[in-house]
């Protein structure tokens, strides 16, 4: 089993700035017997829609349970996550 993290992956994003719509696929040329799970920018059920047909056998979705009443993150962190849209994101110590 890999797991593929695309540029998209929140705690440690690709290293060279691909996708994980072109890293899953070259992936799947690359490893076609061995179970793939798809890393970054899942954040609901239509992502499974996508990252299926390209070749995923499962999806990561690390930050989104972040933000789950379940979770045990502070409140002010939750709220952050909840309320961030697309551009948010601030990449830092990038090269």
């Amino acid at each position: 089993m890999i797991s593929i993290d695309g540029l998209e992956c929140a705690g440690h994003p690709g290293e060279d700035g691909v996708g994980l719509a072109v890293l899953l696929p070259a992936t799947v040329d690359a490893l076609p017997d061995t179970p793939k799970i798809a890393s970054g920018g899942m954040a609901d059920g239509r992502n499974k829609i996508v990252a299926l047909p390209l070749g995923a056998d499962a999806l990561n979705m690390g930050t989104r349970f972040c933000a789950t009443v379940e979770a045990t993150s502070r409140q002010n962190v939750t709220q952050h996550i909840v309320g961030a849209r697309e551009l948010d994101t601030v990449l830092v110590g990038r090269m």
